[in-house]
């Protein structure tokens, strides 16, 4: 991945550790439409979806933003890509959440795809490991930003998960979980990341009448349905 361009970089890192990212359902050449389009997705893995996420946008357009956890923003070449969201219940962490803001506004109104895990936090399962996969509760952050832009929506969902030792770690304790996401990229070299891409939902075949609440939950309930498909 060294010296790639930085929209192909993440690409270059998937193929470097041999993941080949398996895209089902809407292929990116037909996601070249017109418009503020916001991608958003389930997060079951922290970062090789991460990396795939950032590969479709950019085959898709040829360019994107990628809003991420803040303790994330950390390479300063792919930093114009990477639009921090910090958690801090601080007034700078507020003040760089509005910058990222303004900057994934900007971005959408010029026609740069924007990437989002509404989620903020990995696929986890309850009961020490042993409930239901469920992603952490979405925020309402990509809904206002596509109610301000009236942007077309791209629901992805990334099969898979990490294994049983994460989710019992992060019933335990943060830093447990936080190393073993890092340990998990291991796991996921030399095999396949599967997506599938639903079908462009334009600003107008949104519901809107439940605000920025309905419309996350919609867009929840949308994007898992699309785990439930088995076919191209």
């Amino acid at each position: 991945a060294e010296g790639a361009p930085a929209p192909g970089f993440f690409g270059a890192a998937l193929a470097r550790a041999g993941i080949e990212l398996e895209i089902a359902g809407t292929q990116p050449e037909d996601l070249r439409i017109d418009g503020p389009l916001v991608f958003i997705a389930n997060h079951p893995f922290g970062i090789v979806d991460g990396l795939a996420l950032c590969e479709l946008g950019r085959r898709a357009r040829g360019e994107f933003r990628i809003m991420l956890h803040a303790l994330l923003y950390q390479d300063r070449e792919l930093a114009p890509l990477l639009l921090p969201v910090d958690f801090a219940p601080t007034a700078a962490a507020r003040r760089a959440n509005i910058r990222s803001k303004q900057l994934a506004e900007e971005a959408l109104a010029a026609g740069i795809p924007l990437l989002i895990f509404p989620a903020g936090g990995v696929s986890t399962r309850s009961r020490f490991g042993f409930g239901p996969l469920a992603d952490l509760p979405w925020t309402t952050f990509a809904a206002k930003l596509i109610l301000r832009t009236r942007a077309t929506v791209i629901p992805c969902f990334f099969h898979g998960e990490n294994d049983r030792l994460f989710h019992v770690a992060s019933h335990i304790a943060a830093p447990l979980r936080l190393a073993l996401l890092l340990r998990a990229v291991q796991g996921h070299r030399n095999r396949p990341v599967r997506v599938t891409v639903g079908q462009p939902m334009p600003f107008e075949s949104l519901p809107l009448d439940g605000g920025r609440s309905g419309l996350t939950a919609y867009l929840h309930a949308c994007t898992w349905a699309l785990g439930r498909t088995t076919s191209n």
